[in-house]
């Protein structure tokens, strides 16, 4: 599995059976977030693989393929349905509660020689907009990923991937 750092808890009762809902990311937020921006280091391991239980291992490399890192930040609405968001949700541009999003694009997921500044704009997604009586009352959330491998989450990852994170800040 990858190394994540991310806001929110980890559901170590659910981590054996659904790795993805173990992780309950976000923490409440009441404030527009505008920009995410920080400096970041970056390095892939050298052999991308995916999970493969015939194996000796328990993985086969993947040629062509480089490992790449997630920086990412949403805003999105906490209900009673969906309190939190998971490993499997937080990504999905098909997921209504998820207002907007800050992430670290492709052209920029890549190895990284010494310290990279980022400075990530909130996106809305599919047209939404934060509801200013919602953002009062406090029924949204704030969840940020770091992440050494952008699918490691479905246990396709470099071994040996480093993501190094310095001065995060969320512009409001």
């Amino acid at each position: 599995a990858a190394g994540s750092l991310f806001t929110g808890f980890f559901d170590a009762a659910t981590s054996l059976t659904d790795a993805f809902r173990s992780l309950q990311l976000g923490l409440a937020f009441k404030h527009e977030p505008l920009f995410f921006s920080g400096w970041y280091s970056y390095s892939p391991g050298p052999v991308f693989c995916r999970p493969d239980r015939s194996s000796a291992d328990g993985l086969t490399p993947v040629p062509g393929v480089t490992d790449r890192p997630t920086i990412c930040a949403i805003l999105f609405e906490s209900t009673a349905q969906m309190p939190y968001q998971n490993g499997g949700t937080y990504l999905s541009d098909d997921n209504e509660n998820v207002i907007c999003r800050a992430l670290l694009p492709d052209s920029m997921a890549v190895a990284t020689d010494g310290w990279k500044p980022f400075s990530l704009d909130f996106v809305p997604l599919n047209g939404r907009s934060i509801d200013r009586k919602k953002l009062e009352e406090g029924r949204y959330s704030l969840a940020i990923v770091f992440s050494s491998s952008n699918d490691g989450g479905n246990f396709r990852a470099a071994v040996g991937s480093w993501l190094l994170i310095d001065d995060i800040f969320i512009t409001v």
